[in-house]
């Protein structure tokens, strides 16, 4: 017996089936279940195993025949559905009536419902835009001004074409909300609205067709967009040290903005020309607030909307001083007055001017001595103010037992010296010149002192309990010797590198640049002693490296690069003082029709080898051979040949075949004129090679004599035999691709000459055969 069964596929709109056929002495089963011949309808993607036994063992199947099927039925791909009707589309609109938290007025869901039998496209998409509009009048609503829309969806314009759901929301504070639909494109919605489509025409969303209730605008009552503004107060300035301010209650009403100027308006109440203050920063002076309806909202007639404030002016409060003048005796030590420092108050005796100090003042005759404060409006920390109460004067009379001579202090001096700056170092201090007059006396103070700048300072005090620092009648800048005369410190700012030691850079003109449609790029030429940063548009900008011998760089650019170029002096030199400005510039971009671009020369360059072979004649050496081309008068040798390029064991290559010992050896060709290329890749190529060595067993000679087979070959003579050694496989050379480097498309900055990293890949193709 041979069973037979089939299938059929699932369709677009049918279902799939198979087919056991009924066969005389044949059972069906799936998995261990045997089923009844027959068709069996299948509805969806799944796979079926069926399989064909013998009912006994009277009955044999067919040797070779099939029996065991597996049917995969799958889902078409293909199929062409029709698109949704207008009647799949449904929408929900909340107006006043009908809204809440949840559904705020002037929103809505368009629905666009799944159909079974129809694709998920619509046959006629449309767009939404829903608009909220503001009121401009206080008892009418026209016209109105554009408030805010919103694209239903989340497609930029509205755009509404397939299954799923749209929401839209405008709000409406006082105004008019409209929902707008069109089948061509997205709704024009205009800055005003002076009544229905005037000046645009007005299409709903309930004008569509659509399921859904009508109508899809609303209307807020005339004269809810009238606002009043709170007149602000002042509070002025009533007493020292303390600031005025300006109080706006309602500053936070998101329908009225307050603006604080400096100054006052002008007469006719215009305020333009005035700087503008943050409220927190009106604290001294006049100001004028200006109230503004903002957020579609407006000032009934006649509101008053602008107010000036006078705050007076900040002053400080005083320092309050109570000095105290002291006369002393003989028997207190002396005679003398004693007028200590007390900032902020000047000290007159008999209406001479004396400067307050611990030391006291002698008193040399007997006399009358009138002795006043006075109150110095320059003092540092100004105001100040006596106290309360204080004594201002104070009358000394001195008789002639009360005048003696006052004891002698001892006094000390103590100097400081400095090491002169040099080009790269500053000054610095010279701990050799720190000394003080009279090591007895007093010390120098390294735990009070800074000795490293820019600021330094260097503290000198007394170990002597009676010593004083020497105080001069004509104030030393930068010296000072404290009120008790135990301290004396030096201070001030050390000097930077001096310049004029450096040595100077010669004036040149370091930059040059190209900007042209046919090639951007800029040049930098190398001065010793100069480094040159470079920074290309954000990028993080480097220094200009030259390589050994070269006398500038040019590096290329792209359209709309911006480049800045800044020379620096490396240690030991200093740039001259009328040194060219820094190159900065912006390189233009071209349009594709501002010009055509030459055809630039494309030079061909390969290289190729040959290997160290023997021959009956001796050793032959290795050898580089290199294509040489031959360019116009002005560029007799458009491409030249390096080995070790860019290092100091650069050598050319001028000579088509140059002898070389075995080894592995880097080529560089390289274009005479920057704009040239080479193999159409760019306007240098590498080739990396190796010269092989001859094996010792091939130069063992001893066995080979010009007879017997050679015989045919005496008569050529040895230089022709030579030649046939090399050419008919003897190790000699065969032609090799030329390898080089391409030009990366729209590549960043680049230098013109540069050996391309990724020429290593050519090695296999230029290794010797």
């Amino acid at each position: 017996m041979t069973p037979t069964a089939r299938m059929v596929d699932l369709g677009c709109e049918t279902n799939g089936s198979y087919t056991l056929d009924r066969v005389e002495g044949i059972r069906w089963f799936i998995g261990d279940k045997e089923v009844e011949p027959g068709t069996t309808i299948v509805a969806v993607a799944s796979t079926v195993t069926v399989r064909a036994e013998a009912i006994s063992p009277d009955y044999g199947i067919e040797p070779g025949a099939q029996t065991e099927w597996t049917f995969t039925f799958t889902e078409p791909d293909d199929c062409v559905l029709p698109c949704l009707p207008n009647s799949a589309v449904s929408y929900t609109y909340y107006n006043l009536s009908n809204d809440s938290e949840a559904n705020p007025a002037n929103s809505g869901l368009i629905t666009v419902a799944a159909r079974d039998g129809y694709s998920a496209e619509l046959c006629n998409d449309f767009w939404v835009v829903a608009a909220a509009w503001n009121y401009s009048s206080s008892t009418s609503i026209w016209p109105q001004t554009l408030r805010s829309t919103d694209p239903a969806g989340d497609h930029s314009q509205g755009y509404i074409g397939s299954v799923g759901t749209y929401f839209f929301h405008a709000p409406v504070a006082c105004g008019q909300g409209d929902v707008y639909a069109s089948f061509t494109g997205m709704p024009y919605v205009g800055p005003e609205l002076f009544g229905p489509s005037n000046p645009f025409t007005e299409t709903f969303l309930h004008n569509m067709g659509f399921t859904g209730p009508r109508p899809t605008y609303l209307n807020t009552a005339p004269g809810c967009n009238v606002v009043n503004p709170i007149a602000p107060t002042a509070n002025p300035i009533v007493e020292c040290g303390t600031t005025g301010s300006i109080d706006i209650s309602d500053v936070a009403n998101p329908y009225i903005g307050y603006t604080v100027y400096r100054g006052a308006a002008d007469a006719n109440g215009s305020v333009a020309g005035l700087e503008t203050v943050n409220l927190q920063d009106a604290t001294q002076g006049v100001f004028t607030v200006v109230a503004t309806p903002m957020g579609g909202t407006i000032f009934a007639p006649g509101t008053v909307r602008q107010w000036e404030f006078n705050l007076g002016e900040q002053y400080d409060c005083p320092i309050e001083v109570a000095p105290v003048a002291t006369k002393n005796t003989c028997e207190t030590g002396g005679a003398s007055i004693l007028l200590p420092v007390v900032p902020g108050v000047l000290w007159f005796v008999n209406d001479v001017a004396t400067v307050g100090s611990a030391t006291p003042v002698a008193v040399l005759e007997a006399g009358d001595y009138t002795v006043t404060a006075q109150i110095d409006p320059d003092a540092e920390g100004a105001p100040y103010a006596f106290a309360a109460g204080a004594t201002t004067s104070w009358p000394f009379v001195f008789t002639d037992e009360e005048i003696c001579d006052l004891p002698e202090l001892p006094i000390t001096n103590a100097s400081i010296g400095f090491i002169a700056p040099t080009c790269e170092l500053g000054q610095q201090l010279d701990p050799a010149k720190i000394v003080v007059e009279d090591a007895d006396l007093a010390r120098y103070a390294p735990e009070l002192s800074s000795l490293t700048g820019p600021d330094y300072s260097v503290v000198f005090v007394t170990i002597d309990e009676d010593a004083r620092f020497f105080t001069s009648s004509t104030p030393v800048p930068g010296r000072t010797v404290s009120p008790d005369g135990k301290t004396l410190a030096f201070t001030g700012m050390l000097l930077g590198p001096d310049a004029e030691d450096c040595e100077l850079l010669p004036l040149v003109d370091p930059f040059d640049f190209v900007d042209t449609c046919t090639e951007q790029s800029f040049t930098l030429y190398f001065v010793e002693g100069i480094t040159y940063w470079v920074t290309i548009n954000d990028e993080a900008p480097f220094s200009a490296v030259f390589g050994l011998g070269e006398d500038s760089r040019t590096f290329l650019v792209e359209q709309g690069d911006r480049v800045s170029v800044m020379p620096t002096a490396d240690p030991g030199y200093v740039l001259a003082p009328e040194q060219p400005t820094p190159l900065d510039r912006e390189f233009a971009v071209y349009g594709p029709d501002e010009c055509q671009l030459p055809e630039l020369p494309n030079w061909p360059a390969s290289v190729t080898v040959a290997d160290q072979v023997c021959s009956p004649l001796g050793m032959t050496g290795g050898s580089i051979s290199i294509q040489l081309s031959t360019g116009p008068d002005q560029n007799p040798t458009p491409v030249r040949y390096y080995l070790a390029y860019g290092t100091a064991g650069q050598r050319e290559l001028t000579s088509a075949t140059t002898s070389v010992a075995p080894g592995s050896y880097v080529v560089t060709a390289v274009a005479t004129v920057a704009t040239d290329s080479i193999n159409d890749a760019g306007n240098t190529a590498v080739f990396p090679v190796t010269v092989g060595a001859a094996a010792d067993e091939d130069c063992d000679l001893t066995t080979l004599a010009l007879t017997g087979a050679t015989v045919s070959l005496a008569g050529l003579g040895a230089a022709s035999l030579l030649l046939l050694l090399l050419g008919l496989g003897a190790g000699g050379p065969l032609p090799l691709p030329a390898c080089g480097r391409r030009r990366r498309a729209g590549g960043r900055i680049r230098p013109v000459h540069r050996a391309d990293p990724k020429a290593a890949r050519c090695t296999a193709l230029l290794a010797p055969r």
